[in-house]
This record gives structure tokens, sequence and C-alpha cells, in this order.
């Protein structure tokens, strides 16, 4: 029982994080250290990868469904949409290869993650002062690239994908609601990337039903999936009531207080 709450624990963390501005990669490593959950095989990370997706699908389902028809019969909107995600995936690709190794021993150190979570505190208090200025571009490949790249800097623990990535759609002048759903779209590819790479490189996928039921694990999916539609709806909300900021004190606090922790424990 103890396990299972653990679980749902991460669950909840995982939908939540995912795309609020506090990344979840920081997140999630501190959370296992702190409740001391080890995680057998790469199943549940991928049936909670599965949950932050559907998460997206159910929370866009109407505009999804339409850059898809779209698509289908060739209209140049939804086809130069499909264009700028493709692009975005661009630069996240190759750091990982330049220096994919590198990256996962970062996740290891809890001290750099809190270093690294203090930064994207920075980037969201920064806001106070993007929001200020005028949000009247719109995409084009540059931009999505642009946009691509600060999403390849979130490989790193503790820098927030969504926040890298809106925060760089709003310093380019993208419109507040775009630039959350542009984010939010071009991390689809980029999750079922890292869950497939996981796969491959993984020696033992089907360990960690020794001690979880698939029940148990279909439970904290569909745990994520519920927690991360909350999460976008309020991600989206702060967002276009300008109040995006407030995740920044929320990042310093977490990123201290882990920090404490590390150099005290």
């Amino acid at each position: 029982m103890i396990d299972f709450i653990k679980l749902i624990a991460l669950a909840i963390v995982q939908g939540a994080t995912e795309f609020l501005p506090v990344s979840s990669s920081g997140h999630l490593v501190l959370t296992q250290s702190f409740i001391n959950l080890e995680v057998e095989g790469v199943l549940i990370e991928l049936l909670l990868h599965v949950g932050t997706i559907l998460s997206i699908f159910i929370f866009y389902r109407k505009r999804i469904i339409e850059l898809i028809v779209g698509v289908f019969k060739g209209e140049r909107i939804a086809l130069f949409y499909l264009l700028w995600v493709i692009v975005s995936m661009i630069p996240a690709g190759l750091l990982y290869i330049a220096v994919g190794d590198y990256i996962k021993n970062i996740y290891d150190n809890h001290i750099v993650v809190a270093i690294l979570l203090l930064v994207t505190g920075s980037l969201m208090l920064s806001f106070r002062f993007l929001d200020k200025r005028e949000s009247n571009k719109t995409l084009s490949p540059i931009k999505a690239f642009l946009i691509g790249c600060a999403q390849a800097f979130a490989v790193l623990p503790g820098i927030s994908r969504s926040g890298s990535t809106i925060w760089t759609a709003r310093l380019l002048r993208i419109k507040p609601e775009q630039a959350a759903e542009f984010s939010l779209f071009m991390s689809i590819p980029i999750i079922i990337g890292a869950t497939l790479l996981e796969l491959i490189e993984a020696e033992n996928t089907t360990a960690v039903l020794e001690t979880y039921s698939m029940v148990e694990l279909l439970v904290a999916m569909f745990v994520t999936a519920l927690v991360g539609c909350l999460a976008i709806k309020l991600l989206v909300k702060t967002l276009v009531n300008r109040k995006f900021w407030i995740f920044g004190i929320y990042c310093f606090v977490v990123a201290i207080t882990s920090l404490a922790v590390a150099l005290l424990g």
C-alpha cells in the first residue's frame, strides 16, 4: 500500500510539473530522492509519459482535430504549423546526440538540479517585464527554431521545458495563448522520442511488475492525465492573466529548500 501511495505521488508530480513552468525532470529527481522511490525498468516512466500526452490531447482535442483535418486537406496553415513543430525538434535532437551521456550524469547531482531550478525561477520572474511588452507577432520557421533551442536546454534537470519555451515565445512577442499552445504541441514528439529512447536503452522493462500490478500502473497513468489537464488549464490561465511570474517564486522556494537539504543533510 505504501508503494502504491508513493507511485500516485510520483504520478501527481509528473502530471503537474510536466506542463507547469517548474521543471518536471528536476521535481522527479528530487521527489524520488525524498520519498525513496526506486524504479526498476522504464514501465513507470512509459505510462506516466503516456498520461502526460493524454493530457494535451484531452485539453486541446478540438484544436488537434482541426489541425489533423487541415493537414489531410492540404490547408497551408495546418501544414505550416506541422512544419514549425518539426523544426522545433531539431535543436533538442542535435544536443542529445552531442552531449546526451554527459547530461544523464547531472541527474544524480541534486545541488546542480537545485541551481538550475533557480535559473528557471529567474526566467519566470522576468515575466513581470515581458508581459508589459506588446504581443503582436505570429509564429514563423525562424521563431519555431529559436523556441526549439530553448526546448533543447530543457534537457537539463531543473530547466523547465514549458517555462523556457514559453519565455522564448513571449520574448519574440508571440501572443500568450499561442505561446502556450505551441509549447505544449511541440512537447508531444519530444516526450514520445524520450520514451522510445528509454525503451531502447532499458535492459528490463517488466521488473516493476514485481512491485506494482498493471491496474495500479494504469491508475497512476490516468492520475497523471487528470492532473496534467488541470495543470494545463492553470498554465494557460496564469499566462493570459499576466501572472506567470508567480511560478518564479515557487521555483526559488523549492530550489533553496533543496539546496539546504542537500548541503546540510
